[in-house]
């Protein structure tokens, strides 16, 4: 839509990131070149280990991205290590076919 409404060529490749990463954004650049040299229809980032002030691990007992994991496992036989990350680069058509996104996905919150 946006490419219509500014007269520009339809994007060939999509990148996909989580608002609050910041200057570290650019530390997606290697998700890009699989999917622009044609090795990969999507790539997605893993995020290192998140660490609390303390040094202990952030987050739960991961129950939401373990059973994401066991799904796609089962569907399709692929193990992958984040499939709910937000950072994503991928061509349009693999976007065309994951379309149309869940509700809420991508909107803004808060």
């Amino acid at each position: 839509m946006i490419e219509q409404r500014d007269g520009r060529p339809e994007a060939g490749i999509l990148l996909f990131l989580d608002a609050d990463l910041g200057a570290t954004a650019a530390n997606a650049a290697p998700l890009i070149g699989p999917v622009v040299a044609g090795d990969a229809a999507l790539a997605i980032g893993v995020l290192p280990a998140q660490i609390t002030e303390d040094g202990s691990p952030a987050g739960g007992m991961g129950l939401v991205v373990t059973t994401a994991r066991r799904g796609i496992a089962e569907l399709c036989g692929f193990q992958t290590r984040a499939p709910l990350s937000g950072q994503r680069c991928l061509t349009r058509r693999a976007f065309e076919l994951a379309s149309p996104l869940a509700a809420g996905w991508g909107s803004r919150s808060g």
